[in-house]
C-alpha cells in the first residue's frame, strides 16, 4: 500500500500496527505511526498507537501526551480515558 500511496496516513498506521502487534518491532512501529500523524495531524487512532508504543518503551510521559492529544481530537474514548486514569494512580 505504501508503494502505491506513500502519502496515505492509513497505510502508515496499518504498517505501524503490523510492526507493533504482529512483529514486535516497536521502533519501526513508532516511525510509521509518527509518519501517520505527520500526514494527518488529527488522526486520533495514530496518537493512540503512539501512546501504546511509548508505554511499551517505558516512556509514560510521552505516552500520556499522545493519549491526551487523541482525546482532544475525539473525547469519547473510554479505553483511553481508562488508560490515563490508571497511569495517574
Amino acid at each position: 500500500a505504501l508503494e502505491i500511496k506513500p502519502d496515505s496516513p492509513n497505510a502508515h498506521l496499518n504498517l505501524a500496527k503490523l510492526y507493533f502487534w504482529e512483529l514486535n518491532r516497536p521502533d519501526d512501529a513508532l516511525r510509521e505511526a509518527e509518519m501517520a500523524v505527520k500526514l494527518h495531524p488529527a488522526y486520533f487512532e495514530a496518537y493512540n498507537l503512539l501512546g501504546e508504543i511509548y508505554l511499551k518503551k517505558g516512556l509514560s510521559e510521552k505516552a500520556n501526551l499522545c493519549f491526551n492529544k487523541s482525546l482532544k481530537i475525539k473525547s469519547k474514548q473510554p479505553e483511553i480515558i481508562s488508560i490515563l486514569k490508571v497511569a495517574k494512580e
